[in-house]
């Protein structure tokens, strides 16, 4: 089995969904829908990771692209918040309010040291292998870091590949990562979200059904994982809620 074929990457996932399923048994699951080059979704990553901290719950990444289209290299930062801004002005007003959003939560947003707007499939790829490595929430939080903190072009292979041999990855785990086959899963996964109505992130989905989105506050958080426990707990489904509007 060669790394990147279908058969290689059709068994790892499978066996990263053997032993979801055999967690999602006793405790809550919560799905993190997220781009990572989305700051609102950066925001939303920290304050589950502070909520889940010493709380007995699975969080899990579920792969969303803002840009489906981007080419594979990307396109310069400039260019790209000029087409979705109307000008790089417009762009620092909305980056001033989430870069005061961000402290708060102590993240040091720098866009001003972004030069390329990356193409996000490969990172995602990262983060799907890394879990072979039960190093998946760590993935995205270096991603994370390096593209918002930092500046770094998360959609270039060769920084993905370091950052992989970083996370323990095999040689073979990273050429499959970084591979074709993996690629598509990723597009998969988006597709899915979308499916559900998905349309923006971040979106967090606990269970299969109980849906919100938005960068919520750690008391919402805490108060939906209360609602997951008393399901698995084998009381009534709760009545899922449908997404809204994002912060």
């Amino acid at each position: 089995m060669t790394a990147g074929s279908p058969d290689h990457d059709r068994t790892m996932h499978a066996a990263l969904a053997a032993e979801t399923s055999s967690v999602t048994r006793s405790v809550p699951v919560i799905r993190l829908v997220a781009d990572l080059v989305c700051p609102w979704c950066y925001i939303a990553f920290i304050r589950l990771q502070r909520t889940l901290a010493g709380s007995p719950a699975l969080l899990i990444w579920n792969p969303f692209l803002l840009n489906p289209n981007l080419p594979a290299h990307g396109v310069t930062r400039t260019q790209y918040l000029e087409r979705r801004f109307g000008s790089v002005a417009q762009a620092q007003g909305v980056h001033r309010r989430v870069a005061r959003a961000g402290a708060r939560e102590g993240i040091p947003f720098a866009f001003g040291e972004i030069r390329t707007q990356p193409n996000t499939i490969g990172a995602h790829a990262l983060v799907l292998a890394a879990a072979t490595q039960s190093r998946q929430i760590e993935a995205a939080a270096a991603l994370y870091q390096a593209f918002f903190a930092e500046g770094v072009d998360i959609g270039d292979p060769l920084v993905l590949a370091s950052l992989a041999v970083q996370l323990g990855l095999s040689d073979e785990e990273v050429a499959a990562a970084l591979g074709p086959v993996a690629a598509q899963l990723v597009v998969q996964d988006h597709e899915r979200a979308f499916a559900l109505g998905i349309a923006g992130v971040p979106v967090c989905v606990l269970g299969d059904d109980h849906l919100i989105a938005g960068a919520q506050p750690p008391e919402v958080l805490e108060a939906l994982l209360d609602l997951e426990r008393y399901r698995l707990a084998g009381h009534p489904a709760v009545t899922g809620a449908m997404p809204r509007s994002r912060p």
